[in-house]
């Protein structure tokens, strides 16, 4: 391995670990077994091995240390502080448990094999044993790949879809020569069921995106429209809006072309000097809070911690199903 490609797995690396650790992580922990195994195989380590290593080295130490200083920055505001690496840290990896449950394993199945377009492809890709044992050694980085993040970030894949997604493109290498595998059979009959193959896949992924997402998107382009216009009625673009249920969606926030405090129900519930100190900051910064709106799972949540907040709790009004509207007006939203 020359200079140029151990330059080049440097900037790469670094950048593939600053843009999305989850993802990374499994390419460089396969990266490093192939390295030791060759280096097992070869019995030996030289000095020729130094530029390797350091790589690898500065592409760790470069990740760490974006952490810790992502996580000073997050430290300079009461909403940061729960999200840093320590305090995601559950939330990131989970529990032992869920590494046991069927359950999390069937959201890696289905969510996985729906980049192959069906779950029923994953039979007949692991049915061809002896074309599989003749590439056992791809086959076992694919799987390493695909279940690796799964197994460190198990929470992550649980609850969020997209994250076995950039995973799956193993199952995509693996059903791509599954099907090299029959087009080059001898027999007409199993390169034609290759091809046949081919054309239900890619079918069968366009109708799983048609059906499951393509018409959510063109449905819900501009959500939360009602909200939205009272928003717009009731409060100024200088002002800034709570919302609770929605911690981790920004559309309400960006479609409504307010400030938003995107509240987690454990803070806001449980920590109201947290809450005060947050009315405080943005009161010195000569703006209103104007609203607090409660969503999702929090549209129902009990608000008996706002009397711990406010001096006045006014009533919540109903727009549609979606969220709960609690006005703050300026004689009482001042803690």
């Amino acid at each position: 391995m020359g200079w140029g490609d151990i330059l080049g797995l440097a900037i790469f690396g670094a950048l593939g670990a600053l843009v999305k650790i989850t993802t990374f992580f499994s390419f460089g922990a396969l990266i490093g077994i192939l390295w030791l195994y060759k280096k097992s195989r070869e019995k030996q380590i030289s000095w020729k091995d130094l530029p390797f290593v350091l790589s690898q080295v500065f592409i760790g130490v470069l990740a760490l240390g974006w952490v810790r200083a992502s996580d000073a920055i997050k430290m300079k505001n009461e909403f940061g502080a729960t999200i840093t690496s320590a305090a995601l840290q559950g939330w990131n990896f989970g529990t032992l448990a869920q590494r046991f449950d069927i359950m999390s394993w069937r959201h890696l199945i289905d969510r996985a094999l729906a980049a192959v377009g069906h779950k029923m492809f994953f039979v007949p890709i692991f049915a061809y044993r002896f074309w599989l044992l003749q590439t056992f050694g791809i086959h076992l980085a694919l799987v390493f790949l695909l279940l690796t993040p799964f197994l460190t970030f198990t929470n992550l894949h649980v609850h969020h879809e997209y994250y076995a997604y950039s995973n799956a493109f193993a199952f995509i290498v693996i059903m791509g020569m599954f099907l090299a595998f029959l087009y080059r059979s001898p027999k007409k009959w199993i390169s034609i069921s290759g091809i046949v193959l081919l054309v239900f896949s890619v079918g069968a992924a366009r109708s799983r995106y048609r059906h499951s997402y393509l018409e959510k998107i063109d449905e819900a382009s501009v959500p939360y429209q009602k909200e939205i216009a009272w928003i717009d009625q009731h409060t100024s673009l200088e002002d800034v809006i709570f919302v609770s249920g929605l911690d981790w969606s920004s559309e309400l926030a960006f479609f409504a072309h307010r400030r938003a405090m995107m509240w987690t129900p454990p803070v806001a519930a449980t920590k109201p000097a947290t809450v005060l100190r947050v009315l405080e900051r943005v009161h010195a910064e000569g703006r209103k809070t104007a609203v607090w709106l409660f969503c999702g799972d929090e549209k129902n949540a009990d608000l008996s911690f706002l009397a711990q907040i406010f001096q006045e709790i006014p009533s919540t009004a109903e727009i549609d199903d979606s969220c709960r509207i609690l006005p703050l007006s300026e004689s009482f939203s001042r803690p």
